[in-house]
């Protein structure tokens, strides 16, 4: 269990740090601002990383941000990357602590990290590419593409695997289905839990009936995107998304990148006293439910695309970020790999993801136009409460 920082000390701490403290030579300098859209249809790119002249109020902001991450972050330890974006303009972009702790390699705003669940907002983007081709719709039956889930019944479709209510069962939860995952061999892709599916395993609910978050549902949409496009997942996301979008730090696994990219950050986990790298996991090639490394700066590309509809159409995205309505006419808090709230009366599109000691957070105010964006490259002594949506509050008007 992960050593968690008292959210109250942290905010008295916030209070006291913002106004004070000098330049951390780690830090890397914060962005200012991207390129308009009509300059580049394909990309978004960063302007030069020089700090520029600011408002005291954003400055008073920028301050408070870099209080909220020091309060557990020192320069020797383990860190994160932030990222504060509104319509283009980067109002706060650094990072704090060490990349790799035995090179003492400080990480950047261009350090590479897993983004754990945030990653299954691509793989519904996939989904939602197919669906706009008329290659599949969201009612279909699940089984009709992957026949292996057709014992489940033709009530089970692939909106319910998007919304996290079908009801399959969850490798996660279900101790009998990941045995026979196991069984057929250590490093299990989906093809493993496929096979597993049609063997073992009761339905949780009827689909439609409840919520429950599915990591196995996800992976299942993973391998719904290789059976229609007949391409592995990850070369479909790059060909579809980070290719055209010139997300050029962003890959899914399983790939040689993760051994060859000198930008990818070590995650590192606590046991006892000792503070170890935790850099991969025998369950690293399920794909679907997480398994995107990316950047910053990548991601603020990414943003920019959702808000100028660059993807999908803006009616399709609009259908993903509607609740799922349940069959008693209820609607849970969820759409298509996002996460639906109201963060202090303003509309909020986020989700939060954790795989090795990485973790993340994506917080979205589209009203606003405004994103917040925290990876952490450890999962020890972090605070409570969802940093993103915690600076968020620093910005929100």
């Amino acid at each position: 269990m992960a050593n968690r920082v008292n959210w109250t000390c942290l905010l008295a701490a916030v209070l006291m740090l913002a106004g004070c403290g000098t330049a951390d030579p780690r830090l890397a300098p914060p962005t200012s601002a991207l390129v308009p859209a009509s300059r580049s249809p394909a990309r978004i790119i960063p302007a030069p990383t020089d700090r520029p002249a600011a408002s005291a109020a954003q400055a008073s902001r920028s301050r408070q941000v870099d209080a909220i991450m020091r309060a557990f972050i020192t320069p020797e330890t383990p860190g994160g990357a932030v990222m504060v974006m509104s319509d283009g303009q980067f109002l706060h972009q650094a990072a704090y602590g060490l990349a790799d702790l035995e090179q003492q390699i400080p990480l950047t705003t261009a350090s590479i990290f897993h983004l754990g669940s945030v990653g299954k907002q691509f793989t519904a983007m996939a989904v939602m590419l197919l669906a706009e081709e008329g290659r599949l719709a969201y009612d279909d039956p699940i089984g009709t593409y992957l026949p292996a889930l057709a014992r489940f019944g033709d009530d089970l479709t692939i909106r319910h695997l998007l919304t996290h209510t079908s009801g399959l069962p969850d490798y996660d939860d279900d101790e009998s289905l990941m045995d026979t995952v196991l069984e057929q061999t250590e490093e299990p892709d989906n093809r493993h839990v496929l096979a597993a599916l049609a063997a073992v395993g009761e339905p949780q609910f009827a689909p439609g009936d409840a919520f429950s978050y599915s990591n196995t549902g996800y992976d299942m949409l993973g391998s719904l995107v290789e059976a229609v496009s007949g391409q592995p997942l990850g070369v479909f996301l790059e060909r579809r998304i980070f290719g055209p979008l010139q997300m050029g730090d962003t890959f899914s696994l399983p790939s040689q990148r993760r051994e060859s990219e000198p930008a990818l950050a070590h995650s590192y986990t606590q046991e006892g006293r000792r503070v170890t790298a935790y850099d991969n996991d025998p369950l690293d090639h399920l794909v679907g439910s997480g398994s995107v490394y990316s950047t910053l700066g990548d991601m603020a590309i990414y943003e920019q695309a959702l808000l100028d509809s660059r993807l999908v159409s803006a009616a399709t995205m609009a259908e993903a970020l509607t609740p799922a309505t349940l069959n008693d006419g209820s609607q849970s808090d969820y759409g298509f790999g996002w996460e639906l709230g109201d963060h202090r009366g303003v509309p909020s599109v986020s989700h939060t993801g954790a795989w090795l000691a990485f973790s993340s957070s994506y917080a979205r105010f589209p009203s606003q136009r405004l994103a917040v964006i925290v990876f952490l490259n450890r999962d020890f002594d972090v605070p409570d409460e969802d940093l993103a949506f915690a600076i968020a509050k620093l910005y929100l008007q």
